[in-house]
């Protein structure tokens, strides 16, 4: 019987291919600490005991928190990539039944953060911004839910447990399988592929763009102007200008130009390709190209999911760490704690001597 079949260890590994093993067991857990220490960095600061409740600060707490939820919900498929969970079969049990909706949660933060980037790009612009939108990003990607048919098999007399995912999407599935799901299943999740392409990647990207260069525009002429007025009080010699604070705002424009510039490159280079693999393969569903190169689109998808990943871990980085007030802050909470840490050890250890006294003296 096909229960009492034993696979190979090399069977038995849980990657789809080399680049994703590779990425899952030397990259990620790198990418894996700096998202969450730089994000609870973050909201150390954010949270701290002076923490404000402007609109900024509150997208940056929730921003910080969906990156780190999303880290964690890949965690478990970095953590099969090695023997010592992946070849266990609890966990295995565990990971096959579930990755599909880890990825599909996964998701779900990766696109409210997207929104939450676009919102604080948005309140730094015109302060401005309506959180209910966010609510309905749930909707464009609950098809991940969805997407594939998964199946567990048990082998080897209930020792090796084994599982596979089919795109529903595709016509005929690998192993002379049917594909016997439900056509309006499939329209659904074809619909919600585009959607999510298109409202969750293509347009943040353009808006984040369009958004970030109206910043810049704004930063640009209160610069100019600023010059003119030098200039003008120069020549009508009404009135002495500090030529410090001229410089200070060059720097500073300079600082907000290239961190603009950084936000929107990152942005789009680790988000946009993405959205690029959907809306192509969408377009190929039912052809014989798509089934055909079934091996080449779980490559371009692991690697445009890579680099979804990068994204997120430098979002801290991006958006926090790279303000000089903001690392000021930073830094006096630090010192904050640990100046309280020293106190408090300091009067624990006046009291335990005062009792040590106390007990020699009634000895």
């Amino acid at each position: 019987m096909n229960n009492q079949i034993c696979l190979p260890y090399e069977l038995l590994r849980l990657h789809e291919s080399p680049i994703e093993s590779f990425f899952f067991v030397w990259i990620f857990p790198w990418l894996f600490l700096l998202g969450v220490l730089g994000n609870s960095l973050n909201l150390l600061v954010l949270l701290g005991p002076k923490w404000s409740l402007r609109r900024a600060d509150s997208l940056l707490q929730s921003l910080a928190i969906c990156d780190i939820i999303f880290l964690f919900l890949l965690l478990p498929s970095s953590l099969a990539q090695f023997d010592h969970f992946g070849q266990q079969k609890h966990f295995r049990v565990f990971y096959l039944s579930l990755r599909v909706h880890l990825i599909g949660f996964a998701n779900w933060c990766s696109a409210v953060a997207i929104w939450l980037i676009i919102a604080i790009s948005t309140d730094r612009l015109i302060g401005i911004v309506d959180m209910e939108i966010l609510d309905d990003y749930g909707l464009l990607t609950s098809y991940n839910h969805f997407s594939y048919h998964c199946v567990l098999k048990w082998l080897c007399n209930g020792g090796q447990v084994v599982g596979k995912c089919f795109d529903i999407l595709q016509e005929s599935w690998p192993g002379n399988h049917t594909n016997k799901t439900p056509h309006p299943l499939r329209a659904y999740v074809r619909l919600s592929l585009a959607a999510n392409a298109l409202l969750v990647v293509l347009l943040p990207v353009l808006l984040m763009f369009l958004l970030n260069a109206g910043l810049l525009f704004i930063v640009r002429r209160r610069s100019f102007s600023i010059t003119n007025d030098k200039c003008s009080n120069y020549f009508n010699n009404r009135r002495q200008i500090n030529n410090n604070k001229f410089v200070n705002q060059q720097t500073s424009e300079q600082h907000i130009t290239v961190s603009i510039a950084a936000i929107v490159t990152a942005f789009t280079l680790t988000q946009g390709p993405s959205a690029l693999v959907l809306l192509a393969r969408l377009s190929l569903v039912g052809t014989s190209l798509n089934n055909n190169y079934w091996e080449g689109w779980q490559l371009l998808g692991s690697l445009t999911g890579f680099l979804v990943i990068l994204g997120k871990s430098l979002n801290c980085i991006l958006l926090c760490l790279s303000s000089a007030s903001f690392r000021k802050r930073l830094s006096k909470t630090i010192n904050d704690k640990i100046f309280k840490n020293k106190k408090r050890n300091k009067e624990k250890r006046k009291s335990s001597a005062a009792y040590s006294l106390t007990s020699k003296i009634l000895n």
